[in-house]
């Protein structure tokens, strides 16, 4: 993603996890899933992670991303135990 902006790696970073992991990227999610997220504010606080819209939005904004940079947008998926 050379060129990119440093919040365009975060928000496409989270979009992998999404993808990868699914389920409640919230505090009250899995505790193995949150260790994986942006201890800070993932995304800046950009979009509200906690609600469908917040998370609909990140996952469009990322699938631009990675059109524009040729990335891949579907992930095996991993099971947390």
């Amino acid at each position: 993603m050379k060129g990119s902006t440093k919040q365009e790696r975060e928000i496409y970073e989270q979009f992998i996890i999404l993808e990868k992991y699914g389920g409640d990227i919230s505090r009250k999610g899995s505790k193995g899933f949150h260790n994986l997220l942006n201890k800070v504010n993932p995304v800046g606080g950009r979009y509200d992670l906690k609600t469908d819209i917040g998370v609909e939005a990140l996952k469009k904004k990322a699938r631009e991303l990675a059109k524009r940079w040729d990335l891949p947008t579907e992930f095996e998926p991993v099971i947390l135990n």
